[in-house]
């Protein structure tokens, strides 16, 4: 994973002034989201990369994964075998790029491209 180091956190999210337990989890999941770390909420895998990514887990290696989400600009290249997975990939920016044969998941899944 590639850290972004010109990244910046507010003050208040560093020191946790007036946040509760779910602001924090939910901070912290933008921190992930803002450094290429996918987040995974609810079955949904979400990528976002600004820069150049490479993803050589596989989606379930996260957990139980219904949909995958390639948000930002950047490019995420996937080098995984994802042939068990059989959910939804939707790329709403930037560039998904495949580096295996079935990074992707089985032809029962279905690509959408935004």
């Amino acid at each position: 994973m590639k850290l972004r180091r010109d990244l910046e956190i507010p003050e208040k999210i560093l020191t946790g002034e007036g946040k509760s337990l779910v602001s924090w989890v939910f901070c912290l999941a933008l921190a992930g989201a803002a450094f290429g770390t996918p987040v995974l909420d609810n079955g949904v895998l979400t990528y976002t990369v600004a820069d150049s990514e490479t993803e050589a887990n596989t989606f379930a290696s996260y957990g139980t994964v219904n949909q995958v989400i390639k948000l930002g600009a950047g490019e995420l290249v996937v080098s995984a075998n994802n042939s068990a997975y059989a959910g939804t990939i939707e790329v709403q920016a930037g560039v998904l790029n495949c580096a295996h044969g079935h990074a992707l998941g089985s032809a029962s899944g279905t690509v959408y491209v935004r």
